[in-house]
């Protein structure tokens, strides 16, 4: 039996309907599984976005170093410096050279007497190779050696920005990993007077305890999710700025692993510093220094020395030669010169400027040498008196933060007993709460200030 479907003329019999069913079924298959594939796409990509990045203080250090935007400027620019000595090391390399030339000329033309001619009509044609060369052995020789040097002089530039930057990457990790420790302390705290509130809340209710004593712990917890949110804060601003430190996507969340921090000891802070002469000659800085003087007592140099060396010139080639409709000649070529040349501006006495330009520039350098001495000097008294301090404040801390803690137990002894008033609990927890937050910042300003001398002592991140 056969379905028919009345239009016009035409009968669509069941089969051919089913196979055009057939067809937009399987489109429509098509269409949903594409659709499907991409919404897993979208979400599989929002999730990652989301999903917050684990890391410590390794991690980041290594994150530093290759997604850093300073650090990699200075690397593009230590090829640069190389590139460029690759450029000054061909100075001798000469030209070599190929082709055809045509020439035609109508009408006057001078001969070598200087008498002329018109009506002149004469055309050639040149083809071959050759190869042509223009030395200035000063300039070549040492402008190679003055590349050279300032080539390994880039590399400790780089060193040293990278030391820089890092030791930003680290101070910027400790306040992020300081900020959200916070939000942890907080959030055991909010626990712990959420507990005392129930319990000041079944007495009230029982008739036993006094209703002042249960909105006082109420309010104290609304503090403590404040002080919390401002913690939140504090880690959104860190976080803000190691994410830009670190190169990342502004939508990257960072989550420290560490749960605990503990002091660091890179560097001994009972070491007294009474010759700093190592600590000169093992910063980065003070090496890029001393090349770019080399640099220029090289350039120097040269500019006295090249006096006394020649500039060569050579030209050779080998060609075809002759009239454009008639038989070619071979022809054959080799030109040669030896000159030297004395520049007076560098022989007379009143007119040295490119010695008293490159006289000037060592002065210059002198003295920045001498003031970045100084600030190596307060670089390291800052790190030793910072860490002094915040060593001497770790240890008061402790002692505090133990205290607080023994006073906080007992008074929840106590008040399990009936012989304590709730507020003396939540004053010990406060007082608890403040010890081990400024345990915390001083245990990170000590760490900080570690990395700070390790790195002006001349060590490398």
């Amino acid at each position: 039996m056969k379905i028919k479907i009345q239009k016009a003329t035409r009968d669509y019999s069941f089969p051919i309907c089913i196979k055009y069913l057939n067809f937009d079924m399987a489109s429509y298959y098509k269409w949903a599984v594409f659709i499907f594939i991409s919404f897993f796409i979208f979400i599989s990509k929002t999730n990652a976005q989301l999903q917050p990045l684990p890391i410590d203080l390794k991690t980041v250090l290594e994150m530093g170093g290759a997604n850093n935007l300073t650090i990699k400027k200075y690397e593009l620019q230590k090829e640069l410096a190389l590139a460029e000595l690759t450029e000054a090391n061909s100075w001798w390399l000469p030209e070599l050279y190929a082709g055809v030339t045509a020439h035609q000329r109508w009408g006057a033309a001078m001969n070598s007497d200087g008498r002329i001619f018109t009506g002149v009509d004469r055309q050639n044609i040149w083809a071959g190779l050759g190869a042509s060369g223009y030395w200035k052995l000063g300039e070549g020789i040492y402008g190679a050696k003055v590349a050279d040097i300032r080539a390994k002089a880039i590399q400790f530039q780089q060193e040293a920005t990278k030391n820089e930057v890092l030791l930003e990457i680290i101070e910027a990790y400790y306040d992020f990993l300081g900020a959200q420790l916070q939000i942890g302390t907080y959030g055991l705290l909010i626990d712990q007077a959420d507990t005392i509130a129930q319990q000041l809340e079944i007495q009230v209710q029982a008739g036993i305890g006094f209703q002042s004593d249960w909105l006082l712990a109420k309010s104290n917890i609304k503090h403590l999710q404040v002080e919390r949110l401002n913690a939140k804060k504090e880690v959104a601003e860190k976080m803000a700025r190691l994410i830009g430190l670190l190169n990342l996507p502004p939508t990257t969340r960072l989550v420290s692993t560490e749960t605990v921090v503990a002091p660091l000891t890179l560097v001994s802070e009972n070491e007294v510093f009474t010759d700093l002469s190592d600590a000169y000659s093992q910063r980065p800085e003070m090496k890029y220094m001393a090349l770019s003087r080399q640099a220029l007592e090289t350039e120097k140099e040269g500019l006295r020395k090249s006096m006394a060396l020649p500039e060569l010139s050579l030209g050779v080639f080998g060609a075809s030669f002759g009239d454009i409709f008639s038989p070619q000649r071979p022809t054959a070529e080799i030109n040669a010169a030896v000159l030297w040349r004395v520049p007076l501006e560098l022989v007379l006495s009143e007119h040295k400027g490119p010695y008293k330009k490159i006289d000037t520039q060592l002065h210059i350098q002198q003295f920045e040498a001498e003031q970045f001495k100084n600030q190596i000097n307060e670089e390291l008294a800052a790190a030793k008196w910072v860490m002094e301090a915040t060593s001497e404040q770790m240890t008061i801390a402790q002692e505090g933060s133990e205290l607080a803690g023994e006073a906080y137990q007992q008074s929840v002894q106590r008040q399990q007993l009936g012989t304590a008033r709730p507020f003396e609990i939540l004053q010990a927890q406060e007082m608890y709460m403040q010890a081990q937050l400024d345990y915390l910042q001083a245990v990170t300003a000590y760490n900080q200030a570690q990395y700070r001398m390790y790195v002006a002592l001349g060590n490398g991140l």
